[in-house]
């Protein structure tokens, strides 16, 4: 069996992530897999990019082209639509080489609506958010119109029925409703349940794979010296949070950590140890991110797998306060490193975080009660140490990549049966 994975990037951001990992654990099961990327981070041999001068030009100018339609709704959410109109590889060119297709977060003119559609070999779309069945929005947030026909985005703040977003959702509806050879697989529960009552793939098989993690590189490592490499003391209560573009995109929940956090000042036994580290932004010259009497530390964008480990070992607590995920990796990551998770009681997170066994889930999008739920945590050295155990405990059961490269074997089987 030949696989392709197809996926914007390899290493950036958190589903290219996943489909890296994905593609790697393949390989160390000895299948035959190859990844398809617009841009490449890595220098692993399998992984395939267009690098001649044309297809570089074609990128750019596709790239630009692909947006031009949001112009006309200059109010529109700037960080969370996508048209899917135009794509920059032609993987009909492959498609004799490869059996059955995995497409990933084929974003930024990669991957169009249609050039998916014209794959004529089994296809499964692993669903790191929302876009794939709705009319163009990544999050639909409190929108439900991608149950039943989607117009008058809200994302877009149109009022027109036959809007972008109708036209998107209509033009998906074409081209994939009626394939009912499309498999899809959702990072977790929540998005899963979505895909499954939303009205372009009511009547498609979808399962649920959560990301896999090398549990042989993410795991607990000594937090002493942990902490030294970070320049941390043993003393010191560690917050972490972080994402890509971790105070900039407010999905992250940045917003809503901050005055968990200052509240957290007032009322922690421990304030003069609290130490709150930041990962996924450089720094942070915004007074409205500066947070009062807490200690804070940026220690920029990090994509390599062993100082991630490194840092979430080093830390107390990783706090996750996304509105949405479609699963949260840097939660399952946390627990891999023995780490405790406080998030909200939201989307896939619930999948991962059991409620005051290894993390805290707060009440959406409650930011005191997330503040109660990081002092819960810490405050009891021998509950935080049970935390952590247990943190670990279910990673090893539910979030190893050969766990996660089983099930997507299987299910590419039973595709091409």
């Amino acid at each position: 069996m030949k696989i392709g994975i197809v996926s914007t990037h390899d290493q950036l951001g958190g589903a290219a992530r996943a489909a890296y990992r994905l593609h790697q654990g393949l390989l160390k099961q000895n299948c035959i897999s190859t990844m398809y990327v617009q841009q490449k981070q890595s220098d692993v041999s399998t992984i395939i990019r267009p690098s001649s001068k044309y297809d570089n030009l074609r990128t750019a100018v596709i790239s630009r082209l692909d947006p031009l339609p949001l112009l006309r709704y200059p109010n529109r959410n700037k960080r969370n639509f996508a048209t899917g109109c135009l794509n920059s590889l032609n993987l009909s060119k492959v498609s004799n080489e490869i059996d059955v297709f995995n497409f990933h977060w084929v974003g930024s003119a990669f991957q169009s609506i249609n050039s998916i559609a014209n794959i004529k070999k089994p296809l499964i779309l692993s669903l790191h958010d929302s876009w794939a069945f709705t009319g163009g929005c990544y999050i639909p947030y409190e929108c439900t119109k991608f149950l039943t026909q989607c117009g008058e985005c809200n994302q877009l703040n149109s009022t027109t029925k036959s809007d972008l977003s109708y036209k998107i959702w209509k033009k998906k509806m074409d081209s994939w409703n009626s394939r009912k050879d499309i498999v899809l697989v959702g990072d977790g529960t929540w998005v899963a349940n979505n895909a499954q009552n939303s009205s372009i793939f009511k009547n498609h098989r979808i399962e649920v794979i959560h990301p896999g993690l090398d549990l042989n590189v993410y795991k607990p490592i000594n937090k002493i010296s942990s902490r030294e490499i970070l320049g941390l003391s043993g003393n010191d209560k560690v917050i972490l949070f972080g994402a890509y573009n971790a105070t900039e995109d407010p999905n992250k929940g940045f917003q809503l950590l901050k005055p968990a956090l200052e509240k957290l000042a007032e009322t922690f036994s421990d304030i003069a140890n609290l130490k709150f580290i930041v990962f996924g932004a450089s720094s942070s010259f915004e007074k409205s991110n500066v947070i009062k009497g807490v200690e804070t530390r940026y220690v920029g964008k990090l994509s390599d797998d062993i100082s991630l480990s490194v840092l979430y070992s080093a830390a107390d607590v990783m706090v996750v306060p996304s509105k949405y995920e479609a699963f949260g990796q840097t939660a399952s990551e946390s627990f891999a490193c023995g780490t405790p998770v406080v998030a909200f009681n939201t989307s896939g997170l619930k999948d991962i975080i059991d409620h005051k066994i290894n993390g805290f889930l707060a009440k959406p999008y409650d930011s005191m009660e997330l503040a109660e739920g990081i002092s819960w945590v810490l405050s009891d050295p021998a509950r935080l140490n049970q935390l952590c155990i247990e943190a670990r405990s279910k990673a090893v059961r539910k979030f190893g990549i050969e766990r996660c490269v089983d099930e997507y074997f299987k299910m590419y089987e039973s595709v091409l049966k």
